[in-house]
């Protein structure tokens, strides 16, 4: 009698096995900060919603670029090139939250023929940087 039980429990014992963790998602291209609280990063397959206006912010660590990874745009605001991993939402392209952020150098952007500089402002000086 008690043996009947035993498939049952296995059943509720094994179940969370199941479901596998995500995958972790790796996107890298241009990391924009053109304004407080906005932030996106354009990739090849488009722009990812890191941070709104409207107080949605990622949560998770966010790059910390060196003066010679940030071109200014706008005061301290501006662009770098930057990998995010974490969790994607492939369907909204909101980035929900991140595990990793790496700087990377402009000139790794700029050699990828997939991206478009923001702004136009390719060659410009390359001053200051973002602490977040």
């Amino acid at each position: 009698m008690r043996l009947s039980y035993l498939p049952a429990l296995l059943i509720i014992a094994l179940a969370p096995l199941a479901h596998a963790a995500e995958p972790e998602e790796h996107v890298c291209g241009w990391y924009e900060n053109p304004m407080p609280r906005v932030i996106n990063l354009i990739d090849h397959d488009g722009s990812w919603k890191v941070a709104t206006s409207d107080g949605y912010s990622a949560p998770g660590q966010k790059p910390v670029f060196r003066s010679s990874q940030w071109v200014r745009t706008n005061g301290d605001y501006g662009y770098g090139c930057a990998c995010l991993s974490g969790d994607m939402d492939e369907q909204t392209h909101t980035v929900n939250a991140i595990t990793s952020a790496t700087p990377r150098t402009l000139a790794a952007c700029r050699a990828d023929t997939s991206l478009r500089e923001p702004s136009g402002l390719k060659g410009k000086n390359v001053v200051g940087a973002i602490v977040m």
